[in-house]
């Protein structure tokens, strides 16, 4: 189902063993900015599971909805992905100047250069 305003408000899920009715919370005073998803029928209660900087951008994610794992989100001045913080791994992404992916680094030692369509591997 859906809000007048065009959100999500619940989903169900179809399995071959199990329904899964899901609900959808929002930010009271920021109505667009989803906080978090629960199996209730309401969002009382329900810890945050997703923040947000001044800009809207998710600053903290869980995994999945029953993870306690969750992703550090850090943008930059153009509101470009610059880091991504998941357990002990980190992602590092750096933008050209017309704001496109240029490298992805990761602490598992991979380096990702984009050149137009052309991406270089080195590990």
């Amino acid at each position: 189902t859906y809000t007048a305003g065009g959100q999500r408000a619940s989903e169900t899920t179809h399995a071959s063993s199990s329904t899964t009715d899901r609900t959808y919370c929002y930010d009271t005073t920021r109505k667009h900015a989803l906080v978090s998803t629960t199996t209730g029928a309401s969002c009382t209660g329900v810890a945050d599971q997703y923040t947000y900087d001044d800009n809207g951008n998710t600053t903290k994610r869980l995994r999945a909805p029953s993870s306690t794992g969750s992703q550090a989100l850090t943008w930059n001045g153009e509101n470009k992905l610059s880091k991504l913080v998941e357990g002990t791994n980190t992602t590092s992404y750096l933008y050209d100047a017309d704001g496109e992916l240029l490298i992805r680094r990761n602490t598992g030692g991979e380096t990702v250069l984009y050149a137009g369509a052309t991406e270089v591997h080195l590990e």
